[in-house]
């Protein structure tokens, strides 16, 4: 059993010393392992080159390495230069963790199946605390992945308990969504091609379309559905 898990691991395991950037020196051994695909388990730190993502053959695991995969090729090291007063630091994470969704969704990954499970109790926490800051940072970097919805379905019935009012609609999100969809999917077009040339056919670094947070400034990431 030991030996079939072991070469299950093997099979699925992720190359991110296959990635290249301009901005970054992506060169020497990556130290990849595994992680449960629980909330805080999976998480990379491109500067020490550490990924830790589960490597079984599960549509979540699969969404997960995707993610992470992302990441690697295209997030900032440091977030630090695009915050400003106008913009926080919890925005931009929340907008990188949109775009690395849409990203790993265009090339494929199974992104509806980056789910914890526990989205509606924490939609309905967040409403609750009237905290709007945090429940739209948390909207924003569930979108293109399972977790919008019944994070939105826990925001609404909050909403439906009178403990808050004016709650998103979903609807309205979806729209605004797939209009920025649109408009981002020339953009990242030659991102996605980049990366897919970067993966050697036959490899699981980035399963494609066989077959998951955000940079932080020490460039740590922890996917949506996983995070802590």
């Amino acid at each position: 059993m030991a030996n079939i898990e072991e070469q299950i691991q093997n099979k699925n395991r992720p190359m991110p010393e296959v990635f290249r950037r301009k901005d970054l020196r992506n060169s020497g051994g990556w130290d990849v392992g595994n992680a449960k695909a629980v909330r805080g388990e999976p998480f990379i730190t491109v500067s020490g080159r550490i990924m830790r993502v589960p490597l079984d053959d599960s549509e979540l695991a699969r969404a997960i390495r995707g993610h992470e995969q992302v990441h690697v090729k295209v997030s900032p090291a440091d977030i630090t230069p695009y915050v400003n007063e106008a913009v926080g630091e919890d925005a931009i994470r929340a907008a990188e963790e949109a775009r690395v969704n849409f990203i790993a969704k265009e090339l494929g990954f199974p992104m509806k199946a980056l789910i914890t499970g526990s989205e509606r109790h924490e939609g309905e926490m967040i409403a609750k605390q009237g905290d709007w800051n945090a429940l739209v940072c948390a909207v924003a970097a569930s979108i293109h992945t399972g977790s919008l919805t019944p994070l939105i379905s826990g925001i609404r019935k909050e909403n439906r308990h009178g403990q808050t009012r004016h709650a998103p609609s979903h609807r309205s999100l979806s729209s605004t969504r797939k209009a920025r969809s649109r408009r981002s999917r020339k953009a990242s077009t030659a991102a996605s091609s980049t990366l897919t040339k970067q993966v050697p056919s036959g490899t699981t670094a980035a399963p494609l379309r066989s077959s998951a947070t955000i940079m932080s400034p020490d460039a740590t990431s922890k996917p949506t559905g996983s995070k802590g």
